[in-house]
């Protein structure tokens, strides 16, 4: 009897994903998945007279988040700017605005729960109120919401967030979602691309891809179930493709994607420094006009788009 070639062997077809360019460049390396934090959030009725205490633990707590964002905030701002490390200034402004900790005193008293619950259902209720609005730069703000109430839940509830600088190989980080602190804990060098079922061009995780210059898909919803550790993926953050186990030909181009963009980048580092001159030896000032949205994405899409004189 003959058998045929495919017996017994496991035949993996290339798969294509769609999501947004939100970074651009190509990569290809193994996925690391980043799974959900599932760890349930205690929630227990409490006497009136232990107030005080829950009280007082919050702000242990909040005080321990405070210094670690302040470090974040110090450390985004060597690494990628003023502009970028401005997201961190905000959840230091958040975390002390008096209406957010007065509306916390205030439910931790009325309703008499523990301020793990407390802080979840204030969470809860604001970022309901923030998916009701249109405006996509708002609607980021709910990242803000989730990675603040997460720093002060860990402290809490003494839990350690996953460790992202201590990836020992190059991969693709593939999430449902990624925090600005997850961002800025990435080990340089290691994380090539990212991919994440929700974000746009305008969250943080979009913002600081770039500032990293890291090839980035995102919003592609449910379409990461398929995706395990260890699989190979191809990022086109230019054209906003995942290609999920790609055959020959694909890691053949994005190879050679990856050799083009690093030699335009050698090119450009020679005449960066360079007097910006006319051909006739006359000084000009380049600008780039991105006072709202959507001239700011024309002016990405087109690299250095809205040049002038």
């Amino acid at each position: 009897m003959t058998v045929p070639p495919a017996f017994g062997k496991v035949i993996i077809q290339m798969r294509e994903l769609r999501g947004i360019p939100a970074s651009p460049g190509v990569v290809s390396a193994p996925a690391f998945v980043l799974k959900e934090d599932d760890i349930a959030v205690p929630s227990y009725p409490i006497e009136a007279k232990a107030v005080p205490g829950e009280w007082a633990r919050f702000e242990t707590a909040a005080e321990k988040a405070r210094l670690e964002v302040a470090e974040l905030l110090d450390r985004t701002l060597k690494a990628a700017g003023a502009d970028q490390a401005a997201i961190f200034d905000a959840h230091l402004l958040m975390m002390s605005d008096p209406e957010f900790l007065e509306s916390l005193q205030e439910r931790l008293g009325s309703t008499l729960r523990n301020i793990e619950r407390i802080i979840v259902d204030l969470e809860t209720e604001l970022v309901d109120k923030l998916s009701r609005i249109e405006d996509a730069s708002l609607q980021a703000r709910s990242a803000d919401i989730h990675d603040i109430s997460r720093r002060i839940l860990s402290h809490l509830m003494e839990r350690t967030a996953p460790d992202l600088s201590t990836l020992g190989e190059d991969v693709v980080l593939v999430a449902h979602d990624l925090l600005p602190s997850d961002m800025i804990a990435l080990k340089k060098g290691r994380v090539r691309g990212i991919v994440t079922e929700a974000g746009g061009k305008t969250s943080h995780v979009a913002i600081l891809a770039r500032a990293f210059e890291l090839p980035a898909v995102l919003g592609l919803g449910k379409a990461l179930s398929g995706i395990s550790s260890g699989d190979i993926l191809v990022v086109d953050g230019d054209g906003g493709r995942v290609l999920l186990q790609p055959d020959a030909e694909a890691l053949k181009d994005a190879t050679a994607a990856q050799a083009a963009a690093r030699a335009a980048a050698m090119s450009l580092a020679q005449i960066i420094d360079l007097p910006s001159l006319t051909s006739d030896g006359q000084p000009f000032i380049l600008k780039a006009n991105i006072e709202v949205p959507e001239e700011a994405e024309a002016a990405w899409d087109h690299g250095a788009g809205g040049i002038g004189l």
